[in-house]
C-alpha cells in the first residue's frame, strides 16, 4: 500500500508509544487497547486543534483520560478506530504541504460516507487534488478576499466533516456534481460548501483509480442568499435540521431559508448528477450491446460468405 500506509503505520506506533511513557500508576487499571483508544482519541482532537468543550478526552497532570471515565473506553472504540483513519488525512496532508508526496498522487480524504452511498454514490475513495490543497492553503488578505484560506488543522477535519453534512443538494452550477454543506465555518464564520462528482479518476496508490472526486471545498459568502435564489426546496436531497442549527451557532448568523416542509434525515429524491450518471451509464450498455449485435452480425455474414466462396469453388471443381 505504500507510503501512505507506512504514514498510518507510524502514527499508530506513536501512538502506543505515548502510553508506554504514561505513569503506569494513574492508568494501571486500564488494558493497552483501552489506552490506546484514549490517545488514539487524543491525539486526533490535538491535531485539529478541537475547542476543549468539544473534546472526549482531558489532560490530567501528565496523563491522557477520557472525561466520561477511563472505564468507559471500550465504548469508544469504533471512534477511535476512525481516529486513526483522521490521522491518516493529518499525516498526508502534512506530507502534502512540506513537498513529501509524490506530487502526481491525490489525496484520499475519506471512504465513501454512508449518507452519499444512501443517496446513491458508490464505494469509492474521496480523493482531492494536491493542487487544490495548496490553493486551499493560501491566505486571504485584502488584495486576494476570495482565497479560501484554511489552516492545516481545518483541512484535517474535512473527513470526519463528510461524514455528518447538514445538507446535500443538486448543484446549481453543474448537472454532474452534488453540493454538500458541511457543519463548519472557516475563518471568517462562512459555512463550508464542497462540490462532489461520482464519476471522477485520480492518481492513488500508484495506480489510476474510480473516485467520488472532490471539486472543492470552500466558505460560502453571501450564504442567505444563496440559499434563497440558487438552493431552492426542490433541489435538496438531504436534511438534518439538528445539523443545521449547529452551524448557524457557528455561523453566529441565521442562514437557511424555509426547508420545514423537508423531511429531515432522509433521501428526498435522487441526486441530478447520479441521475445523469445512470443514464451515461444506461447508453454506454446500449452502445456497447448495439456494437456486439453488429459484430455478431458481420462476423456471420463474413462466415456465410466464406462458406459460400467453399462451396463455389467445390462446385466448379466437379465441373
Amino acid at each position: 500500500m505504500g507510503l501512505l500506509n507506512d504514514s498510518l503505520g507510524n502514527r499508530i506506533k506513536s501512538i502506543r508509544s505515548l502510553f508506554k511513557n504514561s505513569k503506569r500508576t494513574e492508568m494501571k487499571t486500564i488494558s493497552d487497547r483501552e489506552k490506546e483508544i484514549i490517545l488514539s482519541i487524543h491525539a486526533y482532537e490535538d491535531s485539529v486543534e478541537m475547542h476543549e468543550d468539544e473534546r472526549l478526552t482531558t489532560l490530567v497532570g501528565k496523563t491522557i483520560h477520557l472525561k466520561a471515565g477511563d472505564e468507559n473506553a471500550k465504548s469508544y472504540s469504533k471512534y477511535a478506530k476512525e481516529c486513526q483513519e483522521y490521522l491518516r488525512f493529518g499525516d498526508d496532508i502534512d506530507l502534502a504541504s512540506s513537498g513529501g508526496l509524490d506530487r502526481f498522487s491525490y489525496l484520499k480524504i475519506c471512504d465513501t460516507p454512508q449518507v452519499l452511498l444512501t443517496a446513491g454514490f458508490k464505494q469509492k475513495p474521496m480523493l482531492y487534488t494536491q493542487n487544490h490543497l495548496r490553493e486551499a492553503l493560501k491566505p486571504k488578505s485584502k488584495n486576494h478576499p476570495h482565497r479560501h484560506g484554511f489552516s492545516i488543522s481545518e483541512i484535517k477535519r474535512w473527513p470526519e466533516l463528510f461524514k455528518a453534512p447538514v445538507i446535500l443538494a443538486d448543484n446549481p452550477s453543474r448537472d454532474d456534481a452534488l453540493l454538500v454543506v458541511l457543519c463548519a465555518v472557516d475563518g471568517d464564520k462562512l459555512p463550508l460548501i464542497a462540490s462532489i462528482k461520482p464519476d471522477g479518476k485520480g492518481h492513488y496508490e500508484m495506480d489510476t483509480v474510480e473516485t467520488n472526486l472532490v471539486l472543492t471545498i470552500f466558505g460560502k459568502d453571501n450564504y442567505m442568499n444563496y440559499f434563497q435564489g440558487a438552493l431552492t426546496p426542490d433541489k435538496i436531497v438531504y436534511i438534518d435540521k439538528k445539523q443545521g442549527q449547529k452551524l448557524e451557532r457557528l455561523a453566529e448568523r441565521q442562514l437557511f431559508g424555509n426547508y420545514s416542509s423537508l423531511d429531515p434525515n432522509c433521501i428526498i429524491h435522487q441526486p441530478q448528477c447520479i441521475y445523469k450518471l445512470k443514464e451515461m451509464e444506461s447508453i454506454d450498455r446500449a452502445r456497447s450491446l448495439t456494437n456486439k449485435a453488429l459484430e455478431t452480425r458481420d462476423s456471420c455474414e463474413s462466415l456465410a460468405n466464406q462458406r459460400n466462396v467453399v462451396e463455389h469453388d467445390s462446385h466448379e471443381e466437379r465441373i
